[in-house]
């Protein structure tokens, strides 16, 4: 069996590395791109209308909430990830050629397979800036929705259900119905945009704008909490929230390699390539 340990914390997974372009544009269940472009679709639409919900019904402070930074990340996200299957569509013939699909893995052993991205495969910006935003997005929907729900006084309205808990739902639902890899160290860039909305709320106070943004975030009576609450946040809890997040990804894969892919196993290269990348799991 694969030592996946020793394969996710290699320095290269910091980075966007062994991962094809096409992975960006199919789900995990299929090769159909018009599939992917119309959850896609989907995700877009809905969060956007809520955004817009949100920015209506809030106040002039709506720039300061943790919540609100999240939701315009899940924009910011769906709108790029959409743009780029939609991309994905207009060059289908270039990622979906047997050529490219054939020579994308290079097999070492009968246990375990390495990924070697063709120069025409590798990724370009648009899919490393949708990969890293997907991580942020997903990581900080989970922690605005348990922080929202233990730490605060939670009400039930309908903008309040879709900022704190569907934006969970979808992401989650987003994370099962891709097909991009989900790589541990990954979780550096939930930490910096932690430490990031850490340093805005100290400088809100230092400032005098605003001194607590939460209850719980209060530099002013409270600085030792507030202090514990962002260098827990930063330093751990994005680190196993995250942990979390690869472990359903690895649940994902999971289901498929029972279902779709053992269907599909030695029947066609795409399903080696498919499996190239996650070498995680024994081969059968």
């Amino acid at each position: 069996m694969t030592n996946w340990f020793t394969y996710e914390f290699q320095a290269k997974h910091f980075m966007f590395r062994d991962c094809p372009q096409s992975r960006f544009y199919t789900t995990q269940w299929c090769d159909n791109v018009w599939a992917m472009l119309a959850i896609k679709a989907f995700f877009l639409l809905y969060w956007f209308a809520w955004f817009i919900v949100s920015v209506v019904s809030s106040n002039s402070e709506y720039w300061i909430f943790l919540t609100n930074w999240g939701v315009i990340v899940l924009v910011i996200y769906f709108l790029t990830s959409f743009a780029v299957v939609t991309h994905g569509v207009a060059t289908r013939e270039a990622w979906q050629t047997p050529v490219s699909r054939t020579s994308a893995v290079n097999t070492v052993s009968r246990s375990e397979t390495v990924p070697v991205v063709l120069e025409s495969e590798k990724l370009r910006w648009f899919h490393i800036f949708i990969w890293m935003f997907q991580t942020v997005a997903l990581d900080g929907a989970f922690i605005i929705t348990i922080l929202y729900w233990t730490l605060l006084s939670p009400n039930a309205s309908a903008v309040s259900v879709n900022t704190h808990a569907i934006n969970t739902v979808l992401m989650l639902l987003d994370l099962f119905l891709n097909n991009i890899p989900i790589r541990i160290l990954h979780f550096i860039h939930t930490a910096i945009f932690a430490a990031i909305y850490s340093i805005f709320s100290v400088i809100l106070y230092a400032t005098g704008y605003n001194v607590a943004i939460y209850p719980v975030l209060n530099w002013e009576t409270s600085p030792g909490l507030s202090a514990g609450l962002c260098v827990g946040l930063t330093l751990v809890g994005s680190f196993v929230v995250h942990c979390l997040m690869f472990g359903l990804y690895h649940f994902r894969w999971w289901i498929a390699r029972k279902t779709v892919l053992k269907e599909e196993r030695g029947a066609t290269n795409v399903t080696l390539a498919m499996e190239a990348d996650n070498p995680a799991f024994e081969k059968p």
